[in-house]
């Protein structure tokens, strides 16, 4: 159980760093379109070192989900192997915390993300792809600024949806797994509290 704590932990930093490479070459990207007379090849060069960052961070958070996924397996198993009781009760109460903490943190990860990643940045490369589009001279530079706009454009639209998407499931599990903890332990209660009248009326 440690192990893959550990393992998700650290998945999840390659994630956190994958994301900030992306951004940063996503602006210097950026800054190369709006330099004057700049290489077809250098442009494309870069472009190229976006897609290959999007496709790792993308397979990045797909192992995240898989490790995460694993995580829970292994707090289910180590509920179903413990007594009925007390201990019970403490390892249930354990593995909600554990539990909430995960879907704590990346759903405000994912709030973060989608509120000053994606929407800051898509507002801000909308705004300077429209200044470079209208003071281009040249149909060629119009035609190449506005092509670009429309890749980081459609990019960031799926990237919002999906981490949108994630956030609604990720809320929805954690409200299932509150209640059905939450039901859980009153039943455990309710069981104990009757063991506790039975022995009282055997030890009178």
């Amino acid at each position: 159980s440690s192990g893959i704590n550990a393992e998700y932990k650290e998945q999840r930093s390659a994630v956190e760093w994958l994301k900030g490479e992306l951004q940063a070459s996503i602006a210097n990207h950026t800054t190369l379109v709006e330099q004057p007379n700049q290489s077809e090849q250098v442009l494309q060069e870069s472009l190229a070192k976006i897609h290959k960052l999007r496709d790792r961070l993308k397979i990045g958070n797909e192992k995240l989900k898989e490790l995460k996924t694993s995580v829970r397996d292994i707090q289910d198993k180590l509920k179903a192997a413990k007594t009925v009781g007390e201990v019970e009760q403490q390892e249930i109460a354990s593995s909600f915390t554990l539990t909430f903490i995960l879907h704590q943190e990346e759903v405000g990860q994912l709030k973060k993300d989608n509120a000053t990643f994606l929407e800051e940045e898509r507002e801000r490369l909308l705004s300077e792809a429209e200044q470079e589009i209208a003071e281009t001279e040249t149909e060629t530079q119009k035609f190449r600024n506005l092509l670009v706009f429309r890749q980081y454009k459609d990019y960031h639209e799926d990237m919002r949806r999906e981490m949108a998407m994630r956030y609604e499931q990720l809320v929805a599990s954690c409200v299932q797994d509150a209640i059905f903890l939450s039901s859980k332990n009153a039943e455990l209660t309710a069981e104990n509290t009757e063991l506790k009248k039975k022995l009282r009326h055997f030890t009178m």
